[in-house]
């Protein structure tokens, strides 16, 4: 049997088969790690509208069984970096899922990728337990500031909800007592923003935007907020609930804030406003008058504001003004650079990097 399983790349033409098979293996909750429920036109945006795949790069790979069904996958897209005023092309290994029955392909698989690597630095930015663990076996490091995130509750009622059905065990009972919860303030008040804008910008505006790397994050590795990457992050594919924004502070300072809604909770009742970005150089206090504009401007819509990967200095603000620190099981981002590729281990990574803001 294991002579007739076959991998290839990863074409257009098979696109619908994957979508089938990660809704089968991928995590089915709504927070869960993972890609969760997605069509094949996500996958068609993501793998093949990507304007930084290098040329020769496969998008990534599928292993199919000897009656030609998908038993398992592993993506390999590339997204621009930069550092010190230098650009780097890293390929990022998500969907990375093996049917119950042949997890020996996995290896298989994960070699194909790490071929990769003799030319680009590796990275995902969705590890749990188990991936990442294969990662760091292979000489992956943990990214800083992607083991946690900080959530500011604009209604409590499902967030309390979601915390008592995950301690008890008891989702309706959790749902009843959470009500009383609803009578409670929000931590990041709409409406109670403090000087600055927050003005949503369009695909008209992207070559104009020119926001400067800020510098704390110059020598860091972050991505390359260019007009061709925004384009496609923000504004490409099928989801219709990004959105970017620039910040002004009352200076006339700006920052780049990008952002979805993303449902989450053991039934999906928490609607989650994820920051995907927040890039400029400002003060770390703004982060906190850039969240209250948030909160304003989804009034209704969210039942959070989540913020990831943020250094220290701005951490420290979120926490003093109402925000809670949620750990997560592991650090989410994971990097590979066997060959040194890459001139430093310090990473500015944010959820609009790889697939961890899906």
């Amino acid at each position: 049997m294991a002579g007739a399983v076959r991998i290839d790349e990863i074409g257009p033409g098979d696109l619908e088969a994957l979508a089938r098979f990660l809704g089968r293996e991928a995590p089915a909750a709504p927070d869960a790690q993972g890609p969760g429920r997605r069509d094949a036109e996500h996958y068609r945006w993501f793998l093949f509208g990507n304007p930084a795949q290098p040329t020769g790069v496969p998008r990534g790979w599928l292993a199919r069984d000897a009656a030609g069904e998908v038993i398992g996958s592993k993506f390999c897209v590339a997204e621009r970096f930069q550092c010190g005023g230098s650009p780097f092309t890293l390929l990022m290994g998500g969907g990375y899922y093996v049917s119950s029955a042949h997890r020996g392909l996995g290896l298989a698989l994960m070699r194909r990728y790490l071929e990769r690597g003799r030319e680009h630095a590796l990275f995902s930015s969705t590890m749990n337990k188990t991936s990442g663990a294969l990662y760091e076996h292979y000489g992956g490091y943990a990214i800083e500031n992607t083991d946690h995130e900080w959530l500011g509750v604009l209604n409590y009622a499902p967030v309390v909800e979601e915390f008592l059905a995950r301690r008890f065990g008891r989702p309706n009972l959790a749902r009843l007592l959470a009500r009383a919860s609803s009578l409670r303030p929000p931590s990041v008040r709409a409406g109670a923003a403090r000087g600055g804008s927050l003005a949503r910008i369009g695909l008209a505006e992207l070559v104009s935007l020119a926001i400067a790397i800020p510098p704390e994050h110059a020598r860091e590795i972050t991505a390359l907020r260019d007009p061709a990457s925004l384009r496609w992050r923000y504004f490409d594919g099928p989801d219709t609930t990004r959105a970017l924004f620039v910040y002004r502070s009352e200076r006339d300072e700006r920052a780049l804030v990008g952002v979805n809604l993303r449902p989450r909770g053991v039934r999906g009742q928490v609607r989650a406003l994820m920051v995907l970005d927040y890039w400029g150089a400002l003060p770390a206090a703004e982060i906190a008058n850039a969240a209250r504009h948030l909160a304003n401007a989804y009034r209704g819509q969210a039942d959070v504001v989540v913020f990831r990967g943020q250094p220290p200095e701005r951490q420290a603000v979120l926490a003093k003004n109402g925000f809670l620190r949620r750990a997560l099981p592991r650090a989410v981002g994971v990097c590979i650079d066997k060959d040194g590729l890459l001139p430093t281990r310090s990473w500015y990574m944010v959820p609009a990097d790889g697939d961890m803001g899906h």
